[in-house]
Formats: structure tokens, sequence, C-alpha cells
């Protein structure tokens, strides 16, 4: 499992708030779909890929975007609240921190619970 980041929780309950559902998780929220159908968070996690075999010679690309991930996370962390909307904040704090479980350990995507969900795939060499 992966170090947790200061507040951090990936227990065993994925259960999300109702509210959530315009956030993404019955949805693409429309800010974050693209006109070819993926999400802005899939074409980061494909630069990582593609950072990745560039740089490195090998594909650490879901390593890289687990760190994106847990700066986002991190970001909203450290943030929350300061620019009035507390609850949001610890919301995208917690979807963020699930999406880093999700890259660094294979826990569930936290869009996996939407009726229209693909799962990531890496882009091809």
């Amino acid at each position: 499992s992966p170090p947790r980041l200061p507040g951090e929780t990936l227990g065993a309950s994925f259960v999300w708030r109702r509210e959530m559902r315009d956030n993404g998780f019955d949805s693409i929220p429309a800010r974050y779909a693209t006109e070819n159908g993926r999400e802005v968070v899939d074409i980061m996690r494909d630069m990582c890929h593609d950072f990745a075999k560039e740089v490195v010679g090998r594909d650490l690309g879901d390593k890289i975007f687990s760190l994106v991930a847990a700066t986002h996370a991190l970001k909203y962390e450290l943030r929350s609240g300061k620019k009035g909307d507390l609850e949001g904040d610890a919301e995208k704090h917690q979807w963020w921190s699930q999406m880093r479980g999700h890259a660094a350990s294979g826990l569930p995507d936290p869009r996996s619970g939407r009726p229209d969900f693909t799962p990531y795939t890496p882009p091809k060499a």
C-alpha cells in the first residue's frame, strides 16, 4: 500500500456522498470532457506514460501519475477552505487521493461507479 498523505483516507469504504455526482461521480463533468470523449485526467495520465518512456526509457507512467495525483490531493488539503469552499476542497482531496491509490496500487478508480465508466488504458507504444 502506498504511503499516505497527511489526512488522506483510503480505507475500505469508497462510498461517496451523493453530492459528488456533479464532481465526477455519476458522469464526466462537461469542463473535463474532450472532443474525442476522453477525460482530461486520462490525457494527463497519457502524458506521464509518454514522459516515462521518453526520459526514463521504460514505462513508469502510473508511478509518475500517482505522484501527480498526490500533488493535486496535497494542494486541496493545504488550501482547504481558503477559497471559501471547505467541503469542495475536501471532496477534491478525497477524489485525488483515491486516484493516487488507484494509479499506485490498483485500488478502485474513483470514477468506477459511473454507469458509462471506461477503464483507463495506457497509450500504445
